[in-house]
């Protein structure tokens, strides 16, 4: 895995997904979907992951880096504010 640099705030999103051994198209597919484990922050047409958060993951494995919103399940919400949990 790469060495991150704690003297950069930010890294690319190339970066983190080398960092995290994810293939590019999956973690640009996750950031589209709004499921990437990580804080995303967009400057003009380019993407930043916060360096901090990133080493957070790497180190603890805790996926949840930020508070992601819940539903009653538990689940993370999506995109649309309903739940992943299936329906009965």
């Amino acid at each position: 895995m790469p060495q991150l640099s704690p003297s950069r705030p930010f890294v690319t999103a190339p970066e983190a997904f080398e960092a995290l051994g994810i293939d590019r198209s999956t973690g640009y597919r996750l950031i589209r979907r709004g499921a990437f484990p990580l804080p995303v922050v967009r400057v003009g047409n380019q993407i930043r992951i916060p360096t901090a958060a990133l080493e957070r993951l790497r180190t603890t494995g805790v996926a949840a880096a930020f508070d992601a919103p819940r539903g009653e399940t538990g689940a993370p919400v999506g995109h649309d504010g309903r739940s992943g949990a299936k329906e009965n």
